[in-house]
């Protein structure tokens, strides 16, 4: 994880109907290192700590998806979930988040599509 330094990103804001979201854009740097798993099969997964409030270790993980001029032109479309999770290390009150349903799955909210309107470097 040190071949990355936070320098090594922008932000992007993304524009939704009534909200603003961010992500990070990555940038080329001969200093990063790159790991590719090519031969990964159907059950298994992988999982990327993207976020660390320590810093004492990683603060976050650069990823990406690329074209593999290896693979085969038959070869099946890879799927990808992307699944954010916080994990909280201590105990939280007995009724954290009682009753929340995530802003998108609300009915009739407006980020059901969650496509952004705009995107906009930072």
């Amino acid at each position: 994880w040190d071949s990355q330094k936070p320098r090594d990103v922008v932000n992007l804001s993304l524009h939704f109907k009534h909200r603003v979201g961010e992500i990070y854009r990555v940038l080329p740097s001969k200093d990063h290192r790159w790991v590719y798993y090519p031969d990964m099969q159907p059950g298994e997964c992988m999982l990327l700590k993207v976020f660390d409030s320590s810093p004492d270790v990683a603060r976050f993980s650069l990823h990406a998806a690329f074209q593999d001029p290896t693979s085969p032109a038959d070869a099946p479309t890879r799927k990808s979930i992307e699944v954010r999770t916080i994990v909280f290390l201590d105990a939280l009150p007995a009724d954290f988040a009682k009753g929340f349903i995530a802003p998108h799955l609300q009915p009739d909210s407006p980020d059901a599509d969650l496509k952004p309107l705009k995107v906009e470097a930072g």
